[in-house]
């Protein structure tokens, strides 16, 4: 049953790839607009285990925006943890030991220990189409899909090894200087052998203000369930400035702060991006 669902859901993402989709949802951009980013990101926790893992990103990020309603973007991370304690699943460390019938997996067996591991991630693609557009009194809605390729070191942690699928949706209303959005995604995650990962919900929701003509600040909150047995759900708050340098780059800073052990601690991190 769970593999005719992936399948399902594969058809679907391929289908809002193939016909178009929107890169981050909610973006006010123009049609036809090409973007690329850089970013550096890093978090810290110890994730509900005895260790701290330090995990440092610097994600490739490639957008376009075919109209007003279609637009996808591809992501492509270097990561470097400072340990293996964790497992990143569906781009978040996890912890991971025994599995539930007692045995474990090549990931555990050989790297849940203090050895730090770098390489290439997962790499994603990520879509939305905008069902209805958003009018002086209704939201935006939109229609989110996306996929992970297992491109990122299962041996070092760094992934899982399976391919991971998403659907969900959004929503988006700007009232004069304030956008509020929000979304819910259903995540469905793949095995490997020797570890047991669930698939689970994830909602976010954001508050933005456009404090002045070239800088605009954010506050989003992040939830969703476990993934596994062995981590708590995360819960985390972060906050996100971002300035306008001309009309073709803009910079943006975000503070993170977990609210749980499923959660980092904390993270920072800094994006660069440019408008062709």
């Amino acid at each position: 049953m769970k593999c005719n669902v992936r399948l399902w859901l594969t058809g679907l993402v391929l289908i809002t790839f193939f016909c178009g989709s929107e890169m981050t949802y909610g973006q006010n951009l123009t049609t036809d607009e090409l973007y690329a980013e850089i970013g550096f990101n890093f978090y810290t926790g110890d994730y509900g285990t005895d260790t701290d893992t330090d995990t440092y990103t610097i994600p490739v990020i490639f957008g376009y925006s075919f109209s007003d309603q279609w637009d996808f973007y591809l992501t492509i991370p270097y990561i470097h943890q400072s340990t293996s304690a964790t497992v990143t699943v569906a781009g978040r460390p996890v912890p991971v030991k025994k599995n539930k019938t007692g045995g474990k997996s090549k990931i555990t067996e050989q790297h849940i220990d203090t050895t730090s591991h770098s390489g290439l991630g997962d790499i994603y693609i990520d879509g939305s189409y905008a069902a209805l557009m958003e009018t002086s009194e209704e939201p935006a809605l939109y229609i989110l899909a996306g996929i992970k390729f297992p491109t990122a070191d299962e041996d070092k942690g760094l992934g899982t090894g399976e391919y991971d699928y998403w659907l969900g949706l959004g929503l988006g209303k700007g009232i004069r200087k304030w956008t509020f959005s929000g979304d819910i995604k259903y995540n469905i995650v793949g095995s490997p052998g020797g570890i047991d990962l669930d698939d689970f919900f994830s909602i976010t929701a954001d508050v933005s203000h456009q404090c002045t003509a070239s800088f605009d600040g954010s506050i989003s909150i992040y939830a969703a369930e476990s993934a596994s047995d062995e981590s708590d759900s995360p819960l985390e708050i972060s906050l996100t400035g971002e300035y306008t340098i001309d009309g073709d780059n803009a910079v943006s800073l975000y503070l993170l702060k977990g609210l749980s052990d499923g959660s980092p601690d904390y993270g920072l991190g800094a994006a660069l991006t440019h408008y062709f």
